[in-house]
């Protein structure tokens, strides 16, 4: 009597557990239909804050470092503020290549330039507290330097090695776009 019990017993719980997970189950993919619903429903609108702008010595390329303020219908969680620095070659507008993502506690245009040494030289000098999410060394031909401002390299290590703190020691910047092919 007691194996009979214990076996219609064993019988009920796998079937209250395989229903619990059916409604776990649905329920999961319920909610996680409407966040996606959601989301794609959300849109970022990113305006620009400032843009610099030089054309290389021949005429042939244009650098252009810019901020932009981007605000997603998120609320505060979603903005943000991103500054790239673009080559674009003058005959052909539309080809464009972000070739630097930096990133610090600067936000003014005036802290950084942009500036041609010669027609294959591009210098981009951003302040000593700047990291970078991307950093290309070369595009098509064209050296790509990020000089410091009032360069402190302790100072820089310093800054660096708190914000990775703050990051959980999670900061990895992309890896040069050479390195990659």
């Amino acid at each position: 009597m007691i194996l009979r019990n214990s076996t219609r017993n064993r019988g009920r719980i796998a079937t209250t557990t395989a229903v619990c997970c059916f409604r776990l189950t649905a329920a999961f993919l319920t909610i996680t239909s409407v966040i996606l619903v959601a989301a794609a429903g959300c849109r970022t609108t990113c305006n620009e804050d400032w843009s610099i702008s030089a054309d290389s010595p021949g005429g042939q390329f244009s650098a252009r470092a810019h901020q932009d303020f981007c605000e997603s219908a998120v609320g505060p969680a979603g903005t943000r503020e991103d500054t790239f620095v673009d080559i674009t070659t003058k005959h052909r507008s539309k080809n464009v290549a972000t070739v630097l993502i930096p990133w610090g506690t600067w936000t003014r245009s005036s802290d950084m330039t942009v500036r041609w040494l010669n027609d294959t030289t591009l210098e981009v000098s951003v302040p000593n507290h700047t990291l970078f999410d991307r950093q290309i060394s070369s595009y098509n031909g064209i050296s790509i330097h990020a000089r410091y401002i009032d360069d402190n390299p302790p100072d820089r290590a310093e800054w660096i090695k708190r914000i990775k703190a703050r990051m959980g020691g999670s900061y990895v910047p992309e890896p040069d776009e050479r390195k990659r092919h």
